[in-house]
């Protein structure tokens, strides 16, 4: 299965945190904890580890960061048939 990983950083003016889009990349697995295991590998930009808890509109979080995990399903438009 292809994923799509979306990583956001969390902005913060000591009252308000925002969410904001960092990157994305294309990742090709076929078993889920092999995923689990690569995303939880990565870092936000202070170096903190995302660890799974779906939290916020999340499925990874850690303490300055965020991540999406989207599945890729291709676009198959409808064609009418005459």
């Amino acid at each position: 299965m292809k994923y799509e990983i979306q990583y956001h950083e969390i902005k913060s003016d000591h009252m308000f945190a925002t969410p904001v889009y960092d990157r994305s990349e294309w990742v090709e697995c076929f078993e889920d904890s092999k995923l689990q295991t690569y995303i939880e590998s990565q870092t936000d930009q202070f170096g903190h580890h995302f660890k799974k808890d779906e939290s916020l509109g999340f499925d990874y979080i850690s303490h300055f960061g965020g991540v999406k995990v989207k599945r890729y399903e291709p676009f198959v438009p409808n064609f009418v048939k005459l």
